[in-house]
């Protein structure tokens, strides 16, 4: 089976847009006093990703399991924490929220 290959550029717009959502979920849930934890299924910029990875050669396929990989393994960085599909910020996460810019990179 060959191996996908995303542009680090696009790697860079799915984790940008995941952080940016998972933080306005963080803060709605605080605020409506709901437990800040989402199932992955929640995340709205997926469907986004999931239309526009195949107008850059990624098969249609193949969107979801570019996008949980590109998770997984940005997930390394500590910001967040992915459990049986249910996604919840770290404090080094909420850290780095709190800051006027965001370096995600």
């Amino acid at each position: 089976m060959a191996s996908i290959t995303v542009p680090v550029r696009d790697k860079k717009m799915i984790i940008w847009n995941f952080m940016e959502e998972l933080w306005r979920k963080y803060q709605e849930a605080t605020n409506d006093g709901r437990q800040p934890a989402f199932h992955l299924n929640e995340f709205k910029d997926f469907d986004m990703f999931e239309k526009y990875l195949p107008i850059v050669g990624i098969k249609e396929s193949k969107t979801d399991s570019v996008i949980l990989d590109t998770l997984l393994k940005y997930k390394q960085r500590g910001y967040y924490r992915i459990e049986n599909n249910i996604v919840s910020l770290t404090e080094r996460g909420l850290a780095e929220c709190r800051k006027p810019i965001h370096d995600w990179g």
